[in-house]
This record gives structure tokens, C-alpha cells and sequence, in this order.
């Protein structure tokens, strides 16, 4: 290990995720900022992943190798892991099935550089499929807010990202397109034991102590692949992703958004998720304890009456 701290601490949290590792990886080594540690975690793996995250370990770059003997459950308890041995000035979580073009790092970590103000750096992400060569469109979803926007290089406080952007949505999509300053990550928590909006969280945290910046070009490529969480998601999976998307709402309200309720017009996407996927009336939401009561009941308003109106159409025709 270098004697001085690295600039960028590079985290690679994986499961199972051996037929992309190398790709990943690769695309770490091969960054034009060379100044970065790399930490590998494995979360009990069993497709042959610790094999190959062993065999770089010979690199110079590697300042850790943890593998699991139990699984965490949770992505986001190893990106705490992560943290607590990370030694540099930014982190960059590189999830295991992504990877990034070679100036990702310069790109991303300037704005980190030239202000103070800045928490949190992201670039535009374009999604591929699981062989990684073939460009799924570019789809993105935080430009159906505001067309415009996610266009062009920009930065915003972070009282103002959150009040206007991230009380609605993720709009940072994919979180290996971010770099975050680890002294100010080490101030806020990494919601443990969530498998969907555990990101979505702690962005609006870490923008409670600064600002954001954003990269137009889409140096980071989201793999979309039969085991990533966003495909094939039973119904009691919808009703965790539900009530994950509740709390980040709720955490985004508190304390820029004094809102009354959840509204139906700035929330409909996931609400429209909800009434498309499933014909049931969410009863369930009101018992959701953890999430505000006028949170609970506004969702389970909006969505009740989205399937009212599906099932009132379907009759009339």
C-alpha cells in the first residue's frame, strides 16, 4: 500500500457476478486518473467470483480483498463496508456488473477538485445488455422531469437538487456513475437492509452538506441483465420496492419539503407502476409503520383510485 493516501478510493461490491467482473475491472485499471486504491468485496459469492477477484488481487492497485463467509443481504451493508476502510479524498462505488469508459475519473472527480461546495459528481449513463456490446438506446430516465436538463453540464445546490428533483425520483440512476466525498459520506448513513432505494436515500443525505455536479458525456454503462433487481420482480418484491420509494420520499420531504402529502402528479410514475402491475388495491401500505402515516395513506389514495379507473374502464368496454 502507498505510504500517502490515494485521491479515489475505488470500491467493487459484487455477487455473483463472475462473468462480468473481468470487464469491470479492466475498465478500473485502465482509467486515465491513476491515483485510486482499489478495494474488492464479495458477498459470499458462488459462480466462481472469489476466484477471479483472487487472481487481481496481484495488482498494485488492490488495497483489499474481503470475502463474505455469510451473505449481507443487502448491497448497501457493503457499501458501508467499504467505507469503513476506504483512505481516499473521493469514493467511487463501482458496482460489479457495470463498467465505465477510461476518462470517467477525470471527468468526474474535477468539479470535486475545483469546489469545495460539491459532494457529489455524476455522469450520464447509457444502458447496456448483459453481453455488454450492444447499447440498449439511451434511455435516461430523469430527463422525462425536464427534458433539457440532464443535456448539459450543470451544477445546483444541494437544498435545491433535492426539492426539486430527488422528492420526485432517483434522478441519479445509476450509482456507478457517481463519485461522492468520503469525509462528508462518513457523516451520513447508508440505509442497510433496503435492496432498492438505499441510494436514493443517501444521496439526499450527502446533499444535506453540499452540492452536485453533473457530466453530460456517458462515460458510465448500466448492464441490464436477468439478475438485476429492476427485472422479474415478484409481487412481494413490489411491495418492498413500494415501500423502499416511500421512505426515500419521505426522507426527501424532511426538511426542504414541508409537503401535506404525497402528490399524485409529481409521483404517478410509480404509482403508474404499481396499478399496471398489479390489480389489487394496496390495503397493505396503510401497516407500513416505518413510513409516515400521511405518506402511506396518499400513496394508497392515488393508487386505489388509478385501480378503480382501470377496472371501471375494462368494464365499460
Amino acid at each position: 500500500m502507498a505510504s500517502t493516501s490515494p485521491l479515489v478510493s475505488v470500491i467493487v461490491p459484487n455477487y455473483n457476478h463472475a462473468r462480468f467482473l473481468r470487464q469491470r475491472i479492466d475498465s478500473i485499471l485502465n482509467q486515465t486518473i491513476q491515483d485510486f486504491e482499489l478495494i474488492l468485496l464479495d458477498d459470499c459469492s458462488s459462480d466462481g467470483s472469489v476466484e477471479i477477484l483472487r487472481a487481481c488481487q496481484s495488482s498494485p492497485k488492490v488495497t483489499a480483498l474481503i470475502i463474505n463467509e455469510k451473505n449481507s443481504g443487502s448491497p448497501f451493508t457493503q457499501w458501508n463496508n467499504g467505507l469503513k476502510i476506504a483512505s481516499g479524498e473521493f469514493v467511487w462505488i463501482a458496482e460489479s456488473d457495470d463498467w465505465a469508459a477510461p476518462q470517467f475519473l477525470e471527468h468526474t472527480i474535477k468539479p470535486l477538485r475545483t469546489s469545495e461546495n460539491v459532494v457529489v459528481s455524476y455522469c450520464h449513463s447509457q444502458t447496456i445488455d448483459e453481453h455488454g456490446g450492444k447499447f440498449i438506446g439511451d434511455y435516461f430516465w430523469p430527463a422525462e422531469m425536464e427534458p433539457e436538463r440532464w443535456g448539459n453540464d450543470f451544477e445546483n445546490n444541494g437544498a435545491d437538487e433535492i426539492s426539486r428533483y430527488l422528492a420526485f425520483r432517483n434522478t441519479i440512476p445509476n450509482a456507478s456513475s457517481v463519485v461522492f466525498r468520503r469525509s462528508v459520506a462518513l457523516q451520513c448513513e447508508v440505509p442497510e437492509g433496503m435492496s432498492y432505494a438505499g441510494d436514493w436515500i443517501f444521496w439526499i443525505r450527502m446533499l444535506r452538506h453540499g452540492g452536485i455536479s453533473f457530466c453530460r458525456l456517458p462515460l458510465s454503462y448500466f448492464r441490464q441483465h436477468s439478475a438485476s433487481t429492476r427485472i422479474g420482480r415478484s409481487f412481494q418484491q413490489e411491495r418492498r420496492r413500494v415501500r423502499e420509494l416511500l421512505l426515500a420520499v419521505s426522507e426527501s420531504n424532511t426538511p426542504f419539503q414541508p409537503r401535506h402529502a404525497l402528490q399524485h402528479r409529481d409521483h404517478c410514475w410509480f404509482i403508474r407502476e404499481w396499478s399496471e402491475r398489479n390489480q389489487q388495491i394496496p390495503l397493505w401500505v396503510l401497516a407500513e409503520k416505518a413510513v409516515p402515516f400521511r405518506t402511506r395513506f396518499a400513496f394508497f389514495a392515488a393508487a386505489a383510485r388509478s385501480v378503480l379507473r382501470k377496472h371501471r374502464l375494462r368494464i365499460e368496454t
